[in-house]
């Protein structure tokens, strides 16, 4: 089963590792069966963060997330997003991050991460859909048998 457009010689590498999964070198997975778009470890906020704190870092990465984002949208065009924790690295990203949640024409589901825990927007920790199991990784929850592990971190 092949994504829904081939990717153009410019385009970043894919690669089909089981039948309709597909891990997009954007730092994605497809899942093609269930139209879900997984991402993981997005860190908004990370370079404002640490500058918050005194570090001197060069304010950039968080204009690079939202054009990945729409990029990969407009390719799979996925019924959901998926984003498996981390996607801000600590309070400073996360008005860019729930900016880009209000506009999205597609529904974005949530798992909390350890970067996560005091933002109020991120959900559980796991998710089960079907025979998939996801989860950030920085724990080790049980995996229910039958279940494929899938882990961002």
């Amino acid at each position: 089963m092949r994504p829904p457009s081939q990717p153009s010689s410019t385009a970043p590498a894919r690669a089909e590792i089981a039948p309709g999964v597909w891990l997009d070198g954007r730092l994605a997975l497809w899942l093609a069966a269930e139209r879900l778009l997984v991402i993981a470890d997005l860190h908004w906020g990370y370079a404002a963060s640490h500058r918050a704190r005194g570090n001197l870092l060069p304010l950039r990465g968080d204009e690079e997330i939202e054009p990945r984002l729409r990029a990969l949208l407009a390719e799979y065009q996925p019924a959901e997003m998926l984003w498996l924790g981390d996607t801000v690295h600590a309070a400073e990203g996360a008005a860019r991050a729930e900016q880009f949640m209000r506009e999205s024409t597609v529904p974005i589901v949530l798992l909390a991460g350890n970067h996560d825990r005091r933002w109020r927007r991120a959900g559980e920790p796991t998710l089960r859909r079907g025979n998939w199991f996801f989860h950030h990784g920085d724990r080790a929850p049980a995996v229910p048998e039958s279940c494929t592990e899938i882990i961002g971190h």
